[in-house]
């Protein structure tokens, strides 16, 4: 009797597998593992190493679980057409990670739960471009780097996993920024207005930007943004945290932390009234050690908020682009920070 209920419940189990390698949850052949690197200024970091570039890489969309217990990412591929690869990517993939933590409450390692990949309106895959992610109550906002227009992502009784679900629109809107230049950065803010902004050519200039609402016609905002805005996160105390980044060629990335006040956002103010203070700078610095700063979340474990960002290592990039080139690959970095170390270190911008 026991004999035959063990392979009962080996049948299942493997049904399961299955089912789930079926629907995109799970595959065997992809594979990512971790490692602890040092990078500068932050609590702890990890790299996650793909098995296959092709395959999974190109993280630029984050979001983590209000306890920093999980951790859900989006790869950008790919803008580029399958006869300019040199081989086929996995376009859009989506990954939730178990995020394990050391006794002193850096990281340790992640493991991967499922997986998926994100579809269209139409219920194809997503030809790639995700940038930024937004969690709501039963669900995602994903904003994309093609087009100003915002799909929601929901979860259903069916299909638990919003990510799994095909897409309506949340936000319909032009695409302000053109070409290469999109909607990089989207957050939530404590009363359900949307903060988006899109991303510059060059730093020191105001990123266009809107609040948007569902109730009214949005508000056209500017942010004085000291490199290119990249994204953002919404934190405790109801204000917004902005990701910056440039690359800096042989001089390595820079990378911006920009604190800005709750008040001054419901209001639709990114700028004070006399132009004077532009938000709180809570890091400003320029590392080899970085890589290109795409994503970033915020979340509360043991008491203490954390600011967590990860990097896209562009892993759809041909090696003609790199390879070829003499250049080295670009790394998939996830960097803590300690929220309250930044604040302690911060400095107020000021326009000249």
């Amino acid at each position: 009797m026991t004999k035959n209920k063990n392979v009962s419940i080996l049948f299942n189990s493997l049904i399961f597998s299955i089912s789930m390698i079926l629907a995109g949850c799970v595959s065997p052949k992809i594979e990512m593992t971790t490692k602890r690197v040092n990078i500068p200024m932050t609590h702890s970091s990890l790299q996650i190493i793909h098995s296959e570039r092709h395959n999974t890489g190109g993280f630029s969309a984050l979001s983590l679980s209000s306890d920093c217990s999980y951790l859900t990412t989006i790869s950008d591929y790919s803008q580029v057409n399958d006869s300019k690869l040199n081989q086929p990517v996995r376009r859009s993939g989506w990954y939730q990670f178990r995020v394990y933590f050391n006794k002193d409450g850096s990281l340790d390692s992640l493991a991967l739960k499922q997986q998926g990949q994100l579809k269209e309106l139409d219920g194809s895959i997503l030809m790639g471009a995700t940038e930024s992610i937004a969690k709501e109550k039963n669900g995602y906002l994903v904003s994309f780097d093609d087009r100003g227009t915002i799909y929601r992502y929901t979860a259903t009784k069916e299909e638990p996993n919003a990510l799994n679900n095909i897409p309506k629109i949340a936000y319909n809107q032009s695409n302000l920024g053109g070409g290469n230049f999109g909607l990089e950065s989207i957050a939530l803010l404590k009363n359900g207005d949307l903060i988006v902004l899109w991303e510059t050519k060059k730093d020191g200039v105001d990123s266009l930007g809107r609040i948007l609402t569902t109730d009214a016609d949005p508000i056209d905002i500017q942010f004085y943004a000291g490199a290119s805005p990249s994204g953002a996160t919404t934190l405790q105390d109801g204000s917004v945290l902005i990701l910056e980044k440039r690359w800096l060629g042989i001089n390595g990335q820079r990378l911006r932390l920009v604190n800005i006040d709750a008040d001054n956002i419901t209001s639709g103010r990114l700028r004070s009234s006399d132009g004077n203070i532009q938000g709180r700078v809570l890091l400003d610095n320029i590392s080899k050690q970085y890589d290109n700063n795409e994503g970033i979340s915020s979340c509360i474990k043991n008491g203490k908020e954390w600011i967590f960002v990860i990097t896209d290592d562009n892993g759809d990039w041909p090696s003609r682009n790199v390879e070829d080139k003499g250049k080295e690959r670009q790394r998939t970095l996830l960097m803590q920070y300690d929220l309250e170390e930044l604040m302690d270190n911060s400095i107020i911008e000021k326009e000249e």
